[in-house]
């Protein structure tokens, strides 16, 4: 590569420039493509877990699927939870109550 200078043409220059950006670029695309892969994998590894056939061209479906479960599954939880909560609030008043009886 031509060392960038007031000496280098404007053509050697976008030459130099384009040089190293194809560089960085090959390496961040080595580095997307691995990353793709690895995601690709544990995709396969998930729908294997779930029961589900992998279908390469709409991994969306099976990720909205558990999505929907985790909204379902919070939801719930959330939901006992209140009525945990009542329920408890529920024997605290009717202990009281006991307790006032007896007096």
């Amino acid at each position: 590569a031509v060392p960038l200078g007031e000496e280098s043409s404007q053509h050697d220059r976008f030459r130099d420039v384009m040089v190293d950006f194809s560089e960085r670029a090959t390496e961040a695309i080595k580095e997307a493509a691995a990353t793709l892969e690895g995601a690709t994998g544990h995709l396969q590894a998930m729908c294997a877990f779930f029961g589900e056939k992998y279908a390469e061209d709409k991994p969306q479906t099976l990720l909205r699927t558990i999505t929907d479960f985790l909204a379902l599954f919070e939801k719930a939880v959330g939901e006992v939870v209140t009525r945990r909560a009542r329920e408890e609030m529920e024997k605290k008043k009717m202990g009281m109550a006991q307790k006032r009886k007896e007096e």
